[in-house]
């Protein structure tokens, strides 16, 4: 899982990182908690942006991949989701979008963050460690920026 993490390097946002970190996710459940995992999964392999993105093609259902107008959900994932779609991040960012719709999601990332506990290892603080950094970098490689325009 170590490609996985290594996309975070390419991260110029938060939403960005927090896809990078859904993908993480997602790759450790499919190796540590197979039954919490299957119910996301079949979301994402049915998901028709999933695959039309995998094809070159567009969607046209607006944006939900699964025909429905969901309104409960959460308006940071819905955000990050949009930002994901929206840049075309990739495979990646399309299959955690969908992933993050499926009602088995908030399972699967407890489940797997359970096993993290069981052996000692704190995902959620793994994760802020590495988000905090990229951040700070992006913060600091911007504010230089002027400097060297100036220079």
């Amino acid at each position: 899982h170590r490609a996985m993490l290594a996309g975070f390097a390419h991260c110029a946002s938060r939403e960005e990182l927090h896809i990078v970190r859904d993908g993480w996710l997602l790759a450790l459940a499919s190796d540590l908690c197979p039954e919490e995992y299957e119910p996301v999964r079949n979301r994402i392999v049915l998901d028709p942006r999933v695959a039309a993105g995998a094809s070159g093609a567009g969607s046209s259902d607006g944006g939900k991949g699964d025909g429905t107008d969901d309104a409960s959900d959460k308006s940071k994932e819905d955000a990050a989701d949009a930002a994901a779609e929206k840049d075309d991040g990739g495979a990646l960012a399309r299959t955690v979008a969908s992933a993050r719709k499926s009602p088995a999601w908030d399972n699967l990332t407890r489940a797997v963050k359970a096993k993290a506990f069981e052996v000692g290892s704190d995902l959620d603080a793994m994760w802020r460690t590495l988000e905090d950094g990229r951040v700070q970098w992006l913060t600091a490689a911007s504010a230089a920026h002027p400097l060297k325009m100036t220079l």
